[in-house]
């Protein structure tokens, strides 16, 4: 079987996903090869590029060592760059493909249709002749009766249905499964009728290694599947968009908090499967070994408390940063230095509202005294945050922006990063019940649905208050200015922020 991550999606890491599931495969002796097309199709277009431009090869370079990270101008040139030579490449003016997008001006992954065009024509797609070219490499004498694919992120929609357009009409005895973060989003979806009947043969939502055990016909053995390990053999002939070895690891699928009135995690109802804070441990102990990474990244929607104080008790040195929330536990100093000595270099938590009304609306959890401390201690501790913020819930309204905007200038120097994201209201959600909605036409694979703010404070609202109030505050402004560009979180773990 192959495992295949299509383009397009950020090629700063492998992806943590399908290497679990190859996991899973190996555990059970199933033959099965892992192919990252999203990080290969980069560089099939850059070598492209590079061919009638080898001066600029050297941006390349750049983005794969820590000279790329030292200076945030140099390093926004060096994306720029890389995206010109990928555009340069593609040379269709209907297409827009950037480090971590992939944009079709005719069509939208939100909409069935235009999938099922998009494999329908997809000689048109610009990776195809990325497409055609390799996997005739990697079919060629060889019996591969299944490909699966994993589809995370809507900018893999399109490019990953004209793969599916290539297989069927070139290779149709093959089998083709679907499945991915995205994927599951579709199926959990209130109105999900399958409209790619024919087109795939199977498509998994949610957790994939039983499922797609089943499917190839072997038994899941849950003592095998305990004891499984994320395989990233595959990586060893990749060199990431990064300065380092990257490996990711979670902790748990699913979210344990799963109570935010504004988040997709409630409104698909996904279950929340957490590993076992040994069995992490122990993993995250064979990874290091295995792979030698300059950086774990904590893939989990939150790492739990439990999780947290496990690693700080563990002799873990190597380098990580991942989601986590405000627990109580980090208002403990002393607990924050050890994180620290563990490895800790940035935790992203999602404050969302700088209004504690607002907050408890959204059923967030948190406490903004407890917020203040934490974000002390962490500085303190010389731990990075990313902190992001949510504007346009249906509660909030311009003063309640205000105090967040208030809030986030009061504690600057304790914000190391900042993401902004306009509220959008998930699809068949509890809140969704209690508002005034509108539909998005006939984008029937659409996760979020349009809606009249009660207080009137609309997205055209929101966007004039941040473009005009939130970003220009100097203070809030030398943050965003600091954040680096399309990886975020990604690439802001690797520069040195005084």
């Amino acid at each position: 079987m192959l495992l295949i991550f299509p383009p397009a999606a950020k090629a700063c890491e492998p992806p943590g996903g399908i290497s679990i599931l190859g996991g899973a495969l190996k555990a059970h002796d199933v033959n099965y090869q892992i192919i990252d097309m999203n990080l290969e199709s980069s560089n099939y277009f850059l070598d492209k590029y590079f061919k009638t431009h080898p001066k600029k090869r050297h941006y390349l370079d750049l983005i794969t060592s820590r000279d790329g990270y030292t200076n945030l101008d140099r390093y926004g040139k060096v994306l720029n760059e890389l995206t010109t030579g990928i555009n340069y490449s593609v040379n269709k003016n209907e297409y827009g493909i950037t480090l971590s997008n992939f944009i079709d001006k005719n069509k939208t992954p939100h909409r069935s249709e235009d999938l099922i065009d998009s494999a329908k024509n997809y000689r048109d797609n610009p990776y195809y002749e990325y497409y055609k070219i390799r996997m005739g490499e990697l079919l060629i004498d060889r019996d591969v009766k299944h490909i699966g694919l994993s589809i995370q992120f809507l900018n893999q929609a399109l490019p990953a249905f004209a793969l599916i357009g290539f297989l069927r009409s070139n290779y149709p005895n093959i089998k083709i499964v679907i499945g991915g973060g995205l994927t599951t989003s579709w199926v959990k979806g209130p109105n999900w009728k399958n409209p790619f009947s024919g087109l795939i043969d199977k498509i998994i939502a949610g957790p994939g290694e039983e499922a797609l055990l089943t499917y190839l016909g072997v038994d899941p053995q849950k003592e095998l599947l305990s004891k499984s390990l994320p395989d990233y053999d595959y990586t060893l002939n990749y060199n990431y968009y990064n300065p380092g070895v990257i490996i990711p690891i979670n902790g748990a699928m699913g979210c344990g908090w799963k109570k935010c009135t504004f988040c997709p995690e409630q409104a698909e109802d996904n279950p929340f499967i957490p590993k076992g804070a040994k069995r992490v441990i122990n993993e995250l102990y064979y990874l290091k070994e295995r792979y030698k990474p300059d950086l774990f990244h904590f893939l989990d929607s939150e790492v739990s408390p439990s999780l947290l104080k496990a690693i700080a008790e563990s002799n873990n040195t190597t380098p990580w940063y991942g989601f986590t929330k405000f627990y109580p536990l980090l208002k403990n100093l002393d607990f924050c230095k050890k994180l620290k000595m563990s490895g800790c270099e940035m935790l992203k938590l999602g404050l969302e509202s700088g209004d504690q009304v607002v907050l408890d609306s959204m059923n967030k959890g948190i406490h903004l005294e407890d917020v203040k401390i934490i974000l002390k201690n962490l500085k303190e501790a010389k731990i990075k945050t990313f902190i992001y913020l949510l504007f346009g819930t249906p509660t909030e309204e311009y003063l309640s922006a205000r105090k967040t905007m208030d809030f986030v200038v009061e504690f600057y120097d304790t914000i190391t990063f900042l993401n902004l994201a306009i509220f959008n209201l998930p699809v068949g959600s509890d809140l969704a019940k209690s508002q005034k909605l509108f539909s998005f036409g006939d984008a029937d694979l659409t996760m979020y649905t349009g809606f009249e703010h009660p207080k009137g404070w609309n997205r055209r609202e929101v966007r004039d208050f941040l473009n005009r109030e939130f970003k220009a505050d100097p203070k809030i402004r030398n943050i965003l200015k600091r954040t680096p560009p399309i990886y975020n979180a990604n690439h802001g773990i690797f520069f040195n922020i005084d």
